[in-house]
């Protein structure tokens, strides 16, 4: 999900299921200082995310253990266990 009300396209979440069943969830507010990932089996917990984010509302941030998104980050990730219904990080 991108928003549009921002000067650039480098403002948005996105989420992928891997095969495992863990969800990843990344948000990036514009430069690659501000680009976050987290991961979580819990598919309510990322609904809610996202629907908080797309309204701007504060909280959505603190379900989770967020890690500065990164090549090497992002394959120490895929290889974290998550718990059900608990953050992984």
């Amino acid at each position: 999900m991108e928003r549009l009300d921002v000067e650039n396209d480098q403002h948005y979440m996105q989420a992928y299921l891997r095969d495992d069943g863990t969800y990843w969830l990344e948000y990036r507010e514009g430069d690659a200082d501000a680009h976050f990932q987290t991961s979580s089996r819990n598919l309510g917990l990322m609904c809610q995310a996202f629907t908080m984010w797309l309204y701007r509302l504060p909280g959505w941030r603190e379900p989770f253990d967020w890690h500065r998104w990164s090549d090497e980050s992002a394959l120490e990730h895929s290889d974290s266990e998550a718990l059900d219904g608990e953050p992984t990080g």
